[in-house]
């Protein structure tokens, strides 16, 4: 309510709402996505706003990325309720700001989950107050710790080395592309990056 008292435009609304009362500052008509006068009225940014050099290298469709579940980050996700349930909701051991859709999307992968990106749909996320960019940063290395922690996975490693500029995500995608292809090698990368990661890392903090 504080920041929409700081809008002129819904001010005197809010202002004048009773305790408990709901306010409409929307309309059903303000709900059309593909209205062209209410983007412009609130679109603050064009384009793809997550990932767009993955999709610029690869195409919409990912093809030949070997790592899709990285780039679904819930910002506008759809899928089968079952299949949610199959894997599980979020995991609430994510503290803070950071990687409980990236795990979630690791989890539907793992079960079989394959993704698709569908350009024309639009996607209108509410601007908000945020943290210091300082405790996201500590959020989100805590939770990129747990993460590699919770699956010990080439996959995670790889995914923890971009995260943390130890590597080119075009690199990564193409070792776990190669370890796609040969067991033995997948087995013999996974135990080296398992044994680089918790000699340099260690301990995971609580």
């Amino acid at each position: 309510m504080a920041l929409v008292r700081k809008n002129p435009e819904f001010a005197a609304i809010a202002d004048g709402a009773e305790p408990g009362g709901s306010i409409p500052f929307l309309t059903e008509a303000d709900l059309n996505p593909y209205d062209q006068a209410i983007l412009e009225r609130y679109t603050t940014m064009d384009g793809y706003d997550s990932f767009p050099d993955f999709f610029a290298e690869y195409g919409d469709d990912l093809k030949d990325f070997q790592l899709k579940w990285i780039v679904v980050t819930t910002a506008n996700m759809s899928l089968r309720r079952s299949f949610l349930y199959e894997v599980g909701l979020f995991d609430e051991q994510y503290k803070g700001w950071g990687m409980e859709d990236t795990d979630l999307s690791y989890r539907l992968y793992k079960a079989g989950g394959d993704f698709c990106f569908t350009p024309h749909i639009v996607n209108l996320h509410q601007l908000h107050p945020r943290g210091s960019t300082f405790a996201a940063e500590k959020d989100f290395r805590r939770n990129s710790l747990y993460f590699c922690h919770k699956h010990k996975s080439l996959e995670a490693y790889l995914f923890y080395r971009w995260t943390h500029q130890e590597i080119e995500m075009k690199t990564a995608n193409n070792m776990f592309k190669l370890a796609k292809s040969d067991a033995s090698l997948a087995e013999e990368l996974t135990f080296l990056y398992e044994k680089l990661f918790f000699s340099n890392v260690g301990s995971f903090p609580q």
